[in-house]
């Protein structure tokens, strides 16, 4: 999905197709109504392109449940225009060959490195008070426990296990469960909406697997850390959202 993004897409897109080139694919992209015309993006290569055009700006869960179901695939793949592919990495045909091997596995995440090569931990546990607490007012608590647990850092970051929830910015579904639970909950404005998902997905008897095996990158600008950012605010009224569908989730 790119709103006004055309700069990332320009640079997503060859390693895209770089490292997807042993497994046959479609590409959506989903132009929420943007003013940088996407379509200039197209290129004679770039193969099984499609690009919808929203007349109007729709939310993050909107605009993914718009490409899953435009999409014919098998899997599904939804991904954040801000990532690159590894050259050589083949990422992507590695991901589908776990899910093929996994078939109780509904959704599935791998590793993620920022641009300065510091690893993001995809994997994570279901927020609590105390993750919230902790990543508010780091100077009360100690944090180190706290997202050591929160971030599943007892596990190598090349391990495979299950988890609670998974990074929104690369989750790959089971194109049949993604379709049974319905997609994205509508509910979330922003943020959350991936715990949610991952959450049903649960419920439905299928696993939320994080396969270390291979990696990606992520330009990942993360407004809600600061404390006071309307973003911050936006992620606290996503967790109310979270906690009154849900029940509140207690530290271990």
């Amino acid at each position: 999905v790119s709103t006004n993004e055309r700069h990332f897409i320009e640079k997503l897109l060859p390693t895209l197709y770089a490292d997807s080139s042993l497994i046959s694919k479609e590409i959506i992209l989903i132009d929420n109504a943007s003013n940088d015309d996407l379509e200039a993006v197209k290129k004679p290569e770039y193969t099984n392109l499609s690009i919808i055009r929203n007349n109007k700006k729709l939310s993050f869960c909107t605009n993914h449940n718009i490409g899953i179901e435009a999409s014919k695939g098998r899997y599904i793949l939804v991904l954040n225009p801000d990532i690159l592919f590894p050259t050589d990495e083949f990422c992507l045909s590695k991901m589908v060959k776990f899910m093929d091997e996994n078939p109780e596995c509904g959704v599935s995440g791998c590793g993620v490195y920022h641009y300065d090569n510091t690893f993001a931990y995809p994997a994570r546990k279901f927020i609590d008070p105390l993750i919230i607490l902790s990543r508010r007012l780091p100077f009360l608590f100690n944090t180190d426990k706290v997202m050591d647990r929160y971030l599943y850092r007892n596990h190598d970051i090349h391990d495979t296990f299950e988890c609670d929830w998974l990074s929104g910015c690369f989750l790959l579904f089971k194109e049949e469960i993604v379709r049974k639970i319905g997609g994205f909950d509508d509910c979330y404005d922003k943020y959350f909406e991936d715990v949610d998902i991952c959450h049903r997905i649960a419920q439905a008897n299928m696993k939320v697997m994080y396969h270390g095996e291979t990696y990606y990158y992520h330009f990942e600008q993360r407004d809600s850390k600061k404390m006071f950012s309307k973003d911050a605010r936006i992620h606290l009224q996503s967790y109310f959202r979270w906690i009154k569908k849900t029940g509140l989730v207690f530290p271990p």
